[in-house]
């Protein structure tokens, strides 16, 4: 986790989302000088600041892992970022297991999805009876 400031620096950055991703990560700008930082090591990428990075937060300053309700709780003033292009992209998953898990149970044998599962980890039985 990293402030909003560059070693050395007392001013603090307005960083924002830049929609790119480096392995994962999240590349964020800083307003100012459209310098591209990477959320992971708080490295600046390119631009202006390039080479410089984020002043790391030490332990008592930041919680990992922490629920949104817990979390707004101590900071009411927080907003969520929230992407309806995810949400979509879950519902299609989810409609689409759906429709394989219809394709799989023919109708009236309705088998939950770790039903099926259990079913194509069983292995079949090969032998003939004479």
């Amino acid at each position: 986790m990293h402030e909003r400031k560059v070693e050395g620096c007392e001013e603090p950055l307005e960083l924002r989302v830049s929609g790119a991703v480096l392995h994962g990560n999240l590349i964020m700008f800083d307003k100012e000088t459209d310098t591209r930082w990477l959320q992971e090591t708080g490295s600046a990428l390119e631009g202006q600041q390039k080479g410089k990075t984020l002043k790391e937060l030490d332990d008592q300053q930041w919680e990992q892992n922490v629920r949104w309700d817990v979390w707004y709780k101590k900071h009411p003033e927080s907003q969520l970022l929230f992407c309806s292009h995810c949400e979509q992209e879950n519902k299609k998953e989810q409609n689409l297991t759906k429709d394989l898990l219809d394709l799989v149970a023919p109708q009236g044998d309705s088998k939950t999805e770790s039903e099926v599962a259990s079913d194509d980890a069983q292995p079949e039985d090969t032998s003939e009876e004479n």
